[in-house]
C-alpha cells in the first residue's frame, strides 16, 4: 500500500519548515517573471471530477473536496480558466468538441471504459495532462493491471516500476530540454517539489524532447534514479505526464509549481 502521508510527526514538521523556506525563495523569484496570457474556456480546458477517485480517497481517509479545491487554486493562480467534466460523461464518450485539453488531476481510480475513451480522445487530437497515480487503479480501487501499471501507459509513454515517498529522492525536477522550450518558459532549471514522492517510471520511447524533466535529490548533484527510470516529466502521445502530484497542497501552494502547471497546459494547447 502506498501512503500519501508520512509516518513521523517530526518528519512532517521538517518538510513543512523546508517548504515554507523554499516557498519564500520561489515567491521572490517568480515576481520578476512575465505573466503569460490566460488560457480561457474558449481554449477548451476541462478538469476531471472522478466519482471513483472520490470513493477511493474516502476509503483512505483523504478529503477529495479539499484536494479539488487546492487543484482549482493552482489553476486559478496559473491563470488557466477551465470547465469541469465528470468521469461518467467520459465513460460514455461524451467529451465536447471544444475540449482541447483534459486535466486529469490524480485520477487514481479509473475504469477500463474510461481509459478506452481517453485513448480515442487522444487519437482524435485531444490532449491530456496527467499526474501521479492516474489510471493506476480501477473503479473498484484495485490495481488496474497485472503486473502493476497504468491503464494509460501507452499514452503516458511510461511504465510503472516503483513508488518513492521519502527523502532525499525526487526533491527537484530538473529541466531536460533547452531553456527556450515553451514548457519551461520563465522557470528555473530546477523546480522544487516538497513531498519526496513520485511514481517511478521507465520511459518507453526516448527521442527528441520526450523526457522533459528528470529527478534530482536534495543536493541537486545526484540524480534520484538511474537514467532509464529517472524521468519525472514525460511527453507521451498527445499527453504530458508528471510522476508527482502537482495539485497536492504541499506542492500546489508554490508559485513556481503554479507557473509550471500553466506552462504545461498552454504547451498542450499550442501543439498540433
Amino acid at each position: 500500500m502506498m501512503y500519501r502521508y508520512f509516518s513521523s510527526i517530526a518528519f512532517l514538521l521538517l518538510i513543512s519548515t523546508q517548504a515554507l523556506m523554499c516557498y519564500a525563495e520561489d515567491k521572490v523569484e517568480i515576481a520578476t517573471q512575465t505573466v503569460v496570457a490566460t488560457a480561457g474556456n474558449d481554449a477548451g480546458v476541462a478538469v476531471v471530477y472522478s466519482k471513483y477517485t472520490e470513493l477511493s480517497f474516502k476509503n483512505l481517509g483523504w478529503k477529495y473536496d479539499e484536494y479539488l479545491n487546492c487543484a482549482k487554486m493552482v489553476l486559478d493562480k496559473a491563470q488557466v480558466a477551465y470547465s469541469m467534466i465528470n468521469d461518467d460523461d467520459i465513460e460514455k464518450g461524451v467529451i465536447p468538441e471544444k475540449i482541447k485539453v483534459i486535466v486529469t488531476l490524480n485520477w487514481r481510480s479509473m475504469s477500463a471504459k474510461q481509459a478506452e475513451q481517453l485513448k480515442k480522445y487522444t487519437e482524435r487530437g485531444g490532449k491530456i495532462f496527467a499526474v501521479y497515480q492516474t489510471s493506476f487503479r480501477n473503479e473498484k480501487d484495485e490495481y488496474a493491471a497485472d503486473p502493476r501499471n497504468y491503464l494509460l501507459a501507452d499514452i503516458f509513454n511510461a511504465d510503472y516500476t516503483s513508488w518513492v515517498g521519502a527523502p532525499p529522492k525526487c526533491t527537484y525536477l530538473k529541466r531536460n530540454v533547452p531553456a527556450d522550450h515553451p514548457l519551461w518558459q520563465g522557470l528555473p532549471e530546477y523546480v522544487h517539489f516538497y513531498r519526496y514522492s513520485s511514481m517511478i517510471n521507465k520511459t518507453r520511447v526516448v527521442n527528441g524532447d520526450s523526457i522533459l524533466g528528470v529527478w534530482y535529490d536534495e543536493d541537486k548533484n545526484n540524480t534520484s534514479y538511474p537514467a532509464e527510470t529517472n524521468s519525472g516529466l514525460i511527453l507521451g502521445k498527445n499527453c504530458v505526464y508528471l510522476g508527482e502530484d502537482i495539485f497536492e497542497p504541499e506542492n500546489g501552494h508554490n508559485p513556481i509549481i503554479q507557473k509550471l502547471t500553466g506552462n504545461i497546459i498552454r504547451f498542450l494547447l499550442s501543439t498540433n
